[in-house]
């Protein structure tokens, strides 16, 4: 399953780096119940 580089060339595209995306995704992980 290669869907973290889906999302990273759709954020790199966007101008966010790939350690911002990690970020991302781990607030959104702790966000989810």
């Amino acid at each position: 399953m290669k869907v973290g580089s889906s999302v990273d060339s759709a954020r790199e595209r966007n101008g966010i780096s790939l350690p911002d995306c990690e970020t991302d995704w781990s607030n959104r992980d702790e966000s989810r119940p």
